[in-house]
């Protein structure tokens, strides 16, 4: 896979990241605790900076409680 594919995987999932959070009214330490992450992760992770791994991509959808499979369409809408 190439750097920019990857980018654009990258910011895909902080986009939603970011929306959903909001959408669910939950700040990035509410989101953290839920989650068992660091704030700093998170707004590490809404700001490209980091990518999830498999495990923290689940553990994020179920704080956010939503199915990871709506999340990964959200992501997946964004990049066409």
């Amino acid at each position: 896979m190439e750097k920019k594919e990857d980018d654009i995987y990258i910011k895909a999932f902080a986009t939603v990241l970011k929306e959903v959070r909001k959408d669910r009214k939950m700040s990035q330490e509410e989101l953290a605790d839920r989650a068992g992450l660091h704030v700093t992760f998170i707004s590490r992770l809404e700001n490209c900076v980091y990518q999830p791994s498999l495990t923290t991509l689940f553990q994020i959808a179920k704080a956010l409680e939503m199915d990871i499979a709506d999340f990964v369409n959200r992501m997946k809408k964004l990049i066409g």
